[in-house]
């Protein structure tokens, strides 16, 4: 052979070497990142058998009623910032800075004085509420006031502010992270409750649902179901002033993506239009179970939908406040149980997932607790989660047999994506594809823990 020969078979013998251990290298760089899907009985897992057994003996511990009226106070802060920053809620929006206030956002607060103890409701116009603003608050909140008798919530409205999460999805849903913005939200829920503290009065409270189908919609399928029902809270002082706490379960993304204004979305034009109300001193919105459900406002857009689907829904309220049954308030209870979600299984393909040590690395690591609190005979349950409509109507059909009047509430301080119902789990969508992050069972497992607390409370009723 000559020269020449052995030069080229030598220069392709090297180039296949190269090219056999470059992909060999992405072999394995692919085995440490990626493997399967663990589809297993959820029943079978060590965080589902644990939980379970902490769970078997469950009791909310017995309080004797009140012989006196409780004591109700509320206060709101406003928390748009002095300049704009980067908005929350879209991945799409590319982290994208609002460019004007069309409506400013707030933190709003009730406090619950019972006797020497104080429990508190703090709902946020954010996206979530934030699990670093919580561990800020912990060394923050008035006192008598702690992260064990807080029960938190959020608005859910995807046009707020960010820069309060860490990690690179936190970063690309809600802005690079920055620890003065976290420090800025804490601040105004301490001055939002320091309010509140200081004008608390006896009071009466009522509840009612009302069904606005028409609103909404199952945005994940058509076969899905809704949750149809505004569900009101009435609380009124015995100085006459009178406060609403109202959940519903449609997504607040009336303002897509391509929006830039700072906006409360529906939630906030509800609040502000009720507050203008001759019938309401003050009100407070809780996002309820919005994973798979969206608005339905006969195609509008924007803030076109916004004021649609608001003034329906204000419109409601005050029309049914009058008909609310409202009885003495004498008994507050709160409690927050931990909650394992397991291993995480976020999604590649529909059979690959990265591994956990990826996933924290992406999405961080935050505890996670199932927060609940009862006022009189009306019992919150809060998940640290986007929590489907479609798993509803079971729990609260449960709660009604056990004489309680029950409000699911996501965003509650932690999060672990969207919650769907199982059936669904392998639909190439965006809630089951991409937000579902704890597998194929999340939905039945969540369930049965709640189920397990409501029937904690029944016990206490």
């Amino acid at each position: 052979m000559n020269n020449k020969g052995y030069l080229v078979r030598y220069f392709f013998i090297r180039v296949f070497r190269v090219i056999i251990i470059f992909f060999s290298l992405i072999f394995l760089l692919l085995l440490c990142l990626i493997t399967y899907i663990d589809r297993s009985d959820v029943t079978e897992t060590s965080a589902y058998q644990e939980t379970m057994k902490a769970l078997n003996n469950f009791k909310i511990e017995d309080k004797e009623t009140s012989n006196d009226t409780l004591k109700v106070g509320w206060g709101k802060v406003n928390f748009t910032p002095d300049s704009p920053v980067e908005l929350a809620g879209y991945g799409a929006r590319k982290q994208k800075t609002y460019e004007v206030v069309h409506d400013s956002v707030f933190v709003r607060a009730f406090v619950f004085e019972q006797g020497e103890e104080l429990h508190a409701m703090v709902s946020a116009d954010l996206l979530i509420f934030p699990p670093e603003v919580i561990k800020v608050l912990e060394s923050k909140l008035p006192q008598g006031i702690s992260l064990s008798n807080t029960y938190f919530s959020a608005t859910h409205t995807h046009s707020s502010i960010g820069h309060w999460q860490t990690g690179f999805v936190g970063e690309l849903f809600a802005g690079g992270f920055d620890p003065n913005m976290v420090d800025h939200i804490a601040n105004k829920v301490v001055q939002a409750l320091e309010i509140a503290v200081k004008n608390t009065e006896k009071a009466v409270i009522g509840y009612q649902k009302v069904e606005k189908r028409k609103l909404i919609k199952n945005r994940l399928t058509s076969k899905g179901v809704v949750d149809p029902w505004l569900r009101i809270i009435n609380i009124e002082k015995i100085t006459g002033e009178k406060a609403v706490i109202f959940s519903y379960a449609a997504h607040a993304t009336c303002l897509s993506y391509s929006f830039s204004k700072l906006s409360g979305d529906y939630p906030g034009q509800v609040v502000n239009d009720l507050e203008k109300e001759n019938q309401v001193d003050f009100a407070a919105y809780m996002a309820g179970a919005v994973a798979s459900m969206s608005t339905d406002a006969n195609g509008l857009r924007g803030f076109k939908r916004v004021d649609y689907v608001a003034k329906e829904l204000k419109n409601t309220i005050i029309n049914q406040l009058p008909t609310i049954k409202q009885e003495p308030l004498n008994q507050v209870i709160f409690n927050d149980f931990p909650f394992d979600a397991g291993k995480p299984q976020f999604k590649v393909t529909e059979d690959l997932k990265v591994r956990g040590w990826v996933f924290n690395q992406l999405f961080g690591r935050n505890e996670m607790e199932i927060t609940s609190m009862k006022l009189g005979n009306i019992l919150f349950i809060g998940v640290p989660c986007d929590f489907s409509g479609e798993l509803v109507a079971p729990l609260e059909e449960l709660a009604a047999e056990k004489g309680l009047d029950l409000v699911i509430t996501s965003f509650n301080g932690g999060y672990a994506g969207y919650v769907t119902k199982d059936e669904w789990y392998d639909l190439n969508k965006y809630e089951t594809r991409t937000m579902n992050w704890y597998g194929a069972e999340i939905g039945q497992y969540f369930t049965e823990v709640i189920e397990k607390i409501i029937l904690g409370y029944a016990t206490n009723n």
